[in-house]
């Protein structure tokens, strides 16, 4: 069974990486597309987002949240 304190860490990392995300979505699709700095943002914060959240649904942690 899978520690809850560990889940709620990494819900909190999770809300941490779609913040960062919004702090950096204000901007026209045009000024996304011509800066680097942004698209890397983005792109860091959705994979690091995506890997909690596959590790969360993996089928080996079988976790009760009561």
């Amino acid at each position: 069974m899978v520690d809850q304190d560990v889940i709620l860490a990494k819900a909190d990392a999770i809300e941490k990486y779609l913040k960062r995300i919004q702090k950096v979505s204000d901007i026209t699709l045009q000024s996304f597309l011509n800066d680097i700095d942004t698209q890397d943002i983005v792109l860091f914060n959705i994979v690091r987002k995506q890997n909690l959240l596959s590790r969360l649904h993996a089928p080996e942690l079988k976790c009760k949240i009561q």
